[in-house]
């Protein structure tokens, strides 16, 4: 008898959990706050191993609103700031840095002072929406209220190429 009741009340305990932490999720608009053009992104790999790679994501914006202030973005599983562009001040920037695949040496020693030495792996913290790889939330203030937009159907377009050009010429 005890064991069913302990079972029940850990049902009851954990649908309580689930349904508090469902409430605290972000409410998405669903209309834009501004007209949007094309948004898409664009992978700059590193030429060098240890750095990781840089992923832009790119939101052009049709027409600008005073009352609307773009604040940061959600995409792949990361947050950043939004930055206008400096040569196009209708053009949102948001740049993220990728996990790199290069990781560093890790000490293994009998001796637990040299253990010591290793860093603690960097862990992202989780951001509040659940999203596709081509989707996108736009964080923004409007009458000083924090609002949240998704955006779908993100492109991905190739980076310019940029010839090498050596710099003496022999």
């Amino acid at each position: 008898m005890k064991g069913i009741k302990t079972i029940i009340f850990s049902i009851i305990g954990l649908s309580l959990m689930a349904f508090s932490q469902c409430s605290n999720g972000q409410r998405l608009e669903k209309k834009a706050p501004l007209e949007f053009g094309e948004v898409y992104f664009k992978k700059r790999a590193q030429a060098i191993k240890d750095l990781a790679p840089v992923v832009t994501l790119y939101i052009p914006i049709e027409e600008e609103n005073k009352n609307v202030e773009l604040d940061s973005v959600y995409f792949k599983g990361k947050s950043a700031k939004l930055v206008k562009s400096a040569q196009n001040q209708n053009l949102y920037l948001g740049r993220f840095t990728m996990n790199s695949k290069h990781t560093e040496d890790i000490i293994l020693s009998s001796d637990m002072n040299e253990e010591h030495k290793n860093k603690l792996p960097q862990t992202e913290p989780k951001i509040p929406f659940e999203l596709k790889p081509n989707e996108c939330v736009i964080s923004f203030k409007q009458a000083g209220e924090t609002r949240y937009y998704k955006i779908s159907n993100i492109k991905e377009k190739r980076l310019d190429e940029v010839p090498m050009v050596p710099r003496h010429k022999p």
